[in-house]
């Protein structure tokens, strides 16, 4: 009688291990042939890839990023504002020539979000705004309409 009892217990314990590890086996092959049938993108990759990078190393991507942030700075003051730009403007020419739709595409986002940024400057006093205002980056600059001084120093040169 007792003996009935624990191979009863014994099988109602087992059962259900057996339907769960069964159901597990299912489980993953439904996601296996899930994945399997997804066409492989670039995009998936890279998002595959910054998944299992964030599972396995959790600290790499803000290390990463920290990095680049000093890297950029300590570039930024190193070389000063008028050079720092000036090699940032070649980068960005080079990569509009060759991509240009993702060039126009990516300038406009940023314009966009100059915008917005230029309108939440204007809830700050102006000393504020104008030292926080980013650049205009419809592609004409400040410069474009000013006269060049170089001219002036030339007429200047063949007078004398």
């Amino acid at each position: 009688m007792i003996e009935d009892n624990v191979r009863n217990v014994m099988a109602e314990q087992e059962s259900p291990s057996k339907s769960n590890a069964s159901g597990a086996i299912t489980l993953l092959k439904r996601i296996w042939t899930f994945l399997r049938n997804l066409p492989i993108t670039r995009k998936r990759v890279f998002w595959a890839g910054v998944i299992v990078l964030v599972y396995f190393r959790p600290m790499l991507l803000p290390v990463i990023f920290i990095v680049l942030f000093w890297i950029f700075l300590i570039a930024y003051l190193t070389l000063g504002h008028d050079r720092f730009f000036e090699i940032t403007h070649t980068a960005w020419a080079r990569f509009s020539k060759r991509f240009p739709k993702r060039a126009e595409a990516l300038r406009a986002k940023a314009d966009r979000f100059a915008e917005g940024f230029d309108r939440a400057l204007d809830y700050l006093p102006e000393a504020w705004a104008d030292r926080l205002s980013l650049p205009d980056l419809s592609g004409k600059t400040a410069f474009d309409d000013q006269p060049d001084p170089f001219e002036r120093l030339a007429n200047d040169a063949r007078k004398a």
